[in-house]
């Protein structure tokens, strides 16, 4: 995933962002976030049943953490800028 993020400059990213998953797997939410970030995908958005909100990564990962737990999980639309 990582190469193929990397060699596609318009690549947009669609994923779940659940909680007990990543915890499950040992892996933590705001490192997820700073990787993705690592790979040039800036631009994120949360996308959940009752909001779309553009996220400001990594100031606002306690706010994602935030809506994953309200929702369960909520999907995370990643872009390069």
């Amino acid at each position: 995933m990582k190469e193929t993020i990397r060699r596609s400059a318009s690549i947009r990213c669609i994923g779940e962002f659940e909680l007990r998953a990543m915890r499950a797997a040992g892996v933590a939410p705001a490192g997820l976030v700073q990787t993705l970030k690592g790979l040039g995908l800036e631009r994120m958005q949360v996308l959940c049943e009752d909001a779309t909100v553009d996220l400001r990564p990594p100031e606002e990962v306690a706010r994602l953490i935030r809506m994953a737990e309200r929702h369960l999980y909520v999907n995370l639309l990643c872009e390069h800028v």
